[in-house]
């Protein structure tokens, strides 16, 4: 059996990527694993291709109650939550601040800030009560560094490694 036997974990922005990469890792590892995206078509497909132990939830890391639901989703399917991997991405404006819409502004800031925090806030309480579980929040160099990302993404992946400490 691998290092993660017997644990479960839920994957945010599972879909692609370095989420797809560690929903596979995870479950050769031995772990059972829930992926989440946004993408129907691509969940269900990298869900299968991955194997039993891997299940999926459409999910939009903006969106509070699809959260809840997801965490969840994850509980219910497998008994209990060991890693909440906060992954989800989202980038849709262009890098140069002039241009930045209040959309542009809350849609990112709502998937890429508040997924992790609302993901957290559902996950935590199963972890507590199982007296045991890791989260991972993904950030970037762009939280530390200037010239790593567009404006937005930059800001809410530094918001990101705070809410990580703060918590």
């Amino acid at each position: 059996m691998g290092r993660l036997a017997g644990k479960v974990a839920m994957i945010t922005g599972a879909t692609s990527g370095m989420g797809a990469v560690t929903a596979r890792r995870f479950v050769a590892e031995g772990a059972q694993v829930v992926l989440t995206g946004r993408s129907v078509a691509r969940g269900e497909v990298a869900a299968a291709e991955i194997g039993e132990n891997a299940r999926f939830i459409a999910m939009d890391a903006g969106d509070e109650a699809q959260i809840s639901r997801a965490v969840d989703f994850t509980f219910d399917t497998f008994g209990r939550l060991d890693c909440l991997f906060n992954n989800a991405g989202a980038v849709t404006h262009s890098s140069r601040i002039e241009k930045i819409t209040t959309d542009q502004f809350e849609y990112e800031m709502a998937a890429l800030v508040g997924g992790p925090l609302f993901a957290m806030k559902y996950a935590i309480p199963i972890m507590r009560q199982q007296g045991s579980g890791a989260i991972i929040n993904n950030a970037s160099t762009a939280g530390h560094r200037t010239g790593h990302g567009p404006v937005l993404y930059s800001i809410a992946k530094a918001a990101v490694l705070h809410l990580t400490r703060v918590v």
